[in-house]
């Protein structure tokens, strides 16, 4: 098999999901407490996997305390935000705004309902420690409802909540209908009950409920609301939520009542992401395990290194040109001084080697471990995806079927400049097409935003008088209301996308936190620019990032001209 398959984690084989998974303790301490947390993480960063681990470790353990006579510590509920049970829009539909709200409420509940059930039922055990008879009764007094007939009361409750399903679509599709709203379930109305019911039995009596919501921001405004009112609710004694949400710029914290949850006061929040500045970062550290584990899985003893060799034409190059920056900075700074010699010699000598290729027509053999970990920008999926296609590219090579012990460099290069143009092609041919609420317009002003940072970050890393030539990342300075209520958008459209992520890290001035732009590493292969870059940031005003996006104006650098059509106002530098 291909181990470096870049599925989603609900799609995978558990089996070879527990094999993958790189186990971090802090998020499974997190998961198994009894406080919400929200996990927040662009997509592809490893939340999914993160839920689906944890959640087959606390089955395996509550079914082991069944065996054991034992009251079950923890129930693990996974419930996907992009199921067709959870993704409905008929609400879009009414045109009253409670009754839609208490539609999209409905569909929730009933969804957690149900997986609440299917994870009862993934403990064989379970069914033979109670009392059927009993717990079946009960749940048809408290519902007021009758259970079809079986041996297993859970089995008997998934086929009434499967119902209650089929009823709601139908009930929902007869617009004339209003019969249907006085008999939806919440989450006080159903979730609740079940807990209280199954708390009455000895294996249940001290059973804390983890319902684990997995990408959260596929759910409507009024399903948001909705969760955000269930995690102000403040006895988490029986029950906690752990939410997965990707870091889009449109998730509201907003409940039901006009209020919103805070964090540390209702839940805490942690971010899934690790800071990747180097090979030795948090993230270059965790990648290398990922791709160690993928490649154990296939019998390869090999280092991630020696997987993915870099070209050795590159390696000496990129090695002269150290030796070249090193003898620059002795000169420049003196022998003895060894801090500024090295600080010189890591911010130029991969500039120096760019620069040296830029008057040739070929671009740079990009390849090995390194860079294959910087072009991930920080995105596990994105690690992943370029090392699946190098791997069937030798599948199909590999005509004599010889155990495949490294990727060749040439289809390193190969590949990545193929997954790089493809990245443009998108913008070409408009990520409007794509992208929800994106016009045709909007998808131009992304392309030429992005075509102005490419030019820019080119200009920098060529001068050899730029004090970072390899930052590839921005910040934004001069933020007016009314530059940034056109720019926004803009951003946000490529972060839907994925061409753009955002950190947080410290400003230079002052030391406080500030949001900082971080274009996709894979786009710069092939515009010629170095994906490596360096733990730097470019300040650029509000007004010429506008002024690119909407008229191709060169954002200015130096001796390039500044831009004449953003008219500034009185008090602006």
């Amino acid at each position: 098999m291909n181990p470096f398959v870049f599925n989603a984690a609900s799609n995978l084989d558990s089996e070879l999901l527990m094999k993958m998974f790189i186990p971090d303790h802090n998020y499974s301490r997190f998961i198994e407490s009894k406080r919400n947390v929200f996990f927040w993480g662009e997509r592809g960063c490893g939340k999914t996997m993160t839920l689906l681990y944890n959640k087959m470790l606390l089955i395996n353990k509550a079914e082991q305390n069944i065996k054991d006579g034992k009251c079950i510590s923890y129930i693990p509920v996974y419930i996907s935000c992009i199921t067709p049970l959870v993704f409905k829009r008929e609400y879009l539909l009414l045109e009253n705004n409670f009754k839609a709200a208490v539609v999209s409420e409905h569909y929730l509940s009933l969804s957690i309902a149900l997986s609440l059930v299917d994870s009862l039922l993934e403990l064989p055990y379970l069914a033979s420690a109670i009392d059927n008879d009993s717990l079946s009764s009960d749940i048809s007094y408290i519902f007021d409802c009758e259970l079809p007939i079986g041996d297993n009361a859970f089995v008997r409750l998934k086929r009434f909540i499967t119902k209650k399903f089929i009823q709601t679509q139908k009930e929902i599709n007869r617009s004339d209908s209003d019969s249907f709203y006085d008999d939806t379930f919440t989450f006080t109305s159903i979730i609740i009950p079940l807990i209280d019911i199954l708390k009455e039995l000895n294996c249940f009596s001290d059973t804390h409920f983890i319902f684990m919501m997995d990408d959260a921001h596929d759910l409507n405004t009024h399903q948001r609301s909705a969760l955000n009112s269930w995690i102000a609710y403040r006895d988490n004694s029986a029950f906690s939520f752990k939410v997965s949400a990707a870091k889009t710029p449109d998730f509201s914290l907003a409940t039901t009542s006009g209020g919103a949850i805070l964090p540390g006061h209702d839940y805490i929040a942690i971010d899934i992401e690790k800071p990747f500045q180097n090979n030795e970062s948090a993230y270059g550290q965790l990648a290398r395990k990922i791709i160690s584990k993928r490649l154990e899985l296939i019998g390869v003893s090999q280092s991630p290194e020696d997987f993915f060799p870099i070209n050795k034409n590159m390696e000496s190059d990129l090695e002269q040109a150290r030796i070249r920056a090193k003898e620059i900075a002795i000169e420049k700074y003196g022998i003895d001084d060894k801090k500024s010699i090295s600080d010189y010699v890591y911010k130029y000598s991969r500039a120096i080697y760019f620069r040296e290729r830029s008057p040739k027509s070929n671009k740079p053999p990009y390849s090995g471990f390194e860079t294959i970990v910087n072009i991930s920008s920080g995105v596990i999926r994105n690690l992943l995806e370029p090392c699946f296609v190098m791997y069937e590219d030798m599948i199909s090579k590999n005509i004599n079927d010889k155990e495949i012990s490294e990727i060749s460099t040439s289809v390193q290069t190969d590949v990545i400049f193929r997954l790089s143009e493809s990245f443009w092609k998108r913008l070409r041919d408009g990520i409007n097409n794509e992208i929800d609420n994106c016009s045709t317009l909007d998808g131009q002003h992304v392309e030429n935003l992005f075509n102005g940072l490419a030019e820019l970050f080119r200009n920098r890393l060529l001068d050899e008088n730029s004090s970072e030539p390899r930052a590839i990342a921005f910040t934004i300075s001069a933020k007016s209301d009314d530059i940034m209520s056109k720019l926004r958008p803009i951003l946000n459209i490529a972060r839907r996308a994925q061409l753009l992520y955002v950190r947080t890290g410290n400003a230079k001035d002052n030391g406080a936190d500030e949001d900082y732009f971080i274009p996709n590493k894979m786009l710069w292969p092939s515009r010629g620019l170095d994906p490596v870059g360096q733990h730097a940031r470019v300040s650029i005003q509000a007004r010429y990032l506008l002024d690119a996006a909407l008229n191709k104006t060169p954002i200015p650098y130096k001796g390039i001209t500044m831009p004449t059509s953003l008219q500034l106002g009185l008090f602006d530098e």
